[in-house]
């Protein structure tokens, strides 16, 4: 049933006894009013689901933080892993060539690059190869094969009959200006 003050305050109307109020009041402050207990049940209800939809969130945005710190550690996993394999390679290959260096001294070559380590091995002592051409032998030497690949890098230069010198084909055009203005 509505009490007098939920009918007035529903109604707009004040025509509410001092008794009728005092009474409301008193079941209000003893938990006991009908209009009270409704409202807060409402109120309670809607906390409830707030509560929820907050307890969704927070479980959310905590799996993402695990997935993200799962990404983080197998990056970083990763990451070691693959700066170990470096080392090792990088260690390995120069414990190797230390060897190759070793082995070298002991045959008694030097060593010079070569296509692979940028490391060639050569006789301290070689003489520069021969080269074999339609049956004939003949030795280059050191100079000859320095300037030979120079004159390979320098840029194609075409060389031929009908180029002219440039004051040559100055002085034939002149001529040929001059002696039709003359005529």
């Amino acid at each position: 049933p509505m009490l007098a003050a939920e009918r007035t305050l529903a109604d707009g109307e004040t025509n509410m006894s001092k008794a009728e109020i005092d009474k409301e009041l008193e079941a209000l402050e003893n938990g006991c009013h009908n209009g009270y207990k409704r409202k807060a049940e409402i109120l309670e209800k809607r906390h409830k689901s707030d509560l929820m939809a907050v307890e969704a969130k927070r479980k959310e945005r905590l799996r993402h933080v695990n997935i993200m710190y799962e990404a983080e550690l197998k990056a970083a996993k990763d990451d070691l892993q693959y700066q170990k394999e470096s080392l090792f390679l990088e260690m390995q290959n120069m414990l190797k060539e230390k060897k190759r260096k070793i082995l070298l001294e002991d045959k008694g070559l030097q060593a010079m690059p070569n296509m692979r380590t940028r490391k060639r091995t050569r006789p301290s002592m070689m003489k520069p190869k021969e080269t074999t051409a339609r049956g004939m032998r003949f030795t280059l030497s050191m100079d000859e094969i320095k300037r030979d690949i120079a004159l390979m890098k320098k840029p194609f230069q075409a060389h031929g009959r009908d180029t002219v010198a440039p004051s040559k084909k100055r002085r034939t055009t002149r001529t040929s200006t001059r002696r039709r203005s003359r005529r």
